[in-house]
C-alpha cells in the first residue's frame, strides 16, 4: 500500500487549507465606534439621582424594603433599567443609589451605547454587565 496521496486528494486538501486559512478583513472591522469623550455629557446624568428628594412614590413598589427593590433593579435588562430610571424621581433615586449602576455609569457608558445601537441592550442585565466589569478589573 502506497503512503503517497493521489493528486486529486492533494489538491482537495490544499484547497481546504487555503479556504480555511484565508484571513477575512471584515473580522477586524468594528461594528460600532465611538469617539473618546463622545458620551461624557450623559455620564453626569445616567443612572444618577437628582439632588432634591423625590415627591412622587413608586406606587406598590414603595412597600418593598429598599434593599430588595435595589436587588430587583439589578435583574432588569439594561433597556428596562433605562426606562425605569426615567419613570419617576423615586425610580431614579432607587437606581442612582445602587453602587452597581454607579459603576456602570462610570465605566461602561460606551458599552451601553453600543448595546443600544446594535439592538441587543435587552439581552444583558445590569448585574451581568457589572460583574463583567468587576472580572475585567480583577475584583471577582
Amino acid at each position: 500500500m502506497s503512503s503517497t496521496k493521489s493528486p486529486a486528494k492533494s489538491l482537495e486538501s490544499e484547497a481546504i487549507l487555503r479556504i480555511t486559512s484565508y484571513h477575512r478583513r471584515d473580522f477586524d472591522a468594528k461594528v460600532v465606534t465611538a469617539e473618546p469623550g463622545q458620551h461624557d455629557h450623559a455620564r453626569s446624568s445616567l443612572f444618577k439621582s437628582f439632588d432634591e428628594s423625590a415627591s412622587s412614590g413608586l406606587g406598590r413598589l414603595q412597600r418593598l424594603p429598599f434593599e430588595l427593590l435595589s436587588s430587583i433593579c439589578l435583574l432588569f435588562d439594561l433597556q428596562s433599567a433605562l426606562n425605569f430610571n426615567q419613570a419617576s424621581r423615586s425610580a431614579r433615586e432607587t437606581i442612582g443609589s445602587n453602587p452597581q449602576y454607579h459603576r456602570l455609569r462610570e465605566h461602561s457608558l460606551e458599552c451601553i451605547w453600543a448595546l443600544s445601537r446594535t439592538g441587543v441592550i435587552q439581552a444583558l442585565t445590569a448585574e451581568a454587565l457589572s460583574c463583567s466589569i468587576d472580572c475585567l478589573r480583577g475584583r471577582a
